[in-house]
């Protein structure tokens, strides 16, 4: 791969990954007011007041 290829393909991962972030942004401002519940996490085993106590420290 030579060097024009190799500046080119930064500049496309660094323009798709803004692209994804600013995605991500609106999807979050977008969700509005509430949170998560148990069944959101199903991976995890955790209460309503425990998810609650995460997202207050986050905020």
């Amino acid at each position: 791969m030579c060097r024009t290829d190799r500046i080119l393909l930064r500049l496309v991962v660094r323009a798709v990954a803004g692209l994804w972030f600013r995605a991500l942004e609106r999807i979050v401002t977008e969700a509005g007011p509430g949170g998560f519940t148990p069944s959101d996490m199903t991976l995890l085993d955790l209460s309503q007041d425990e998810i609650d106590e995460f997202e207050n420290d986050l905020a």
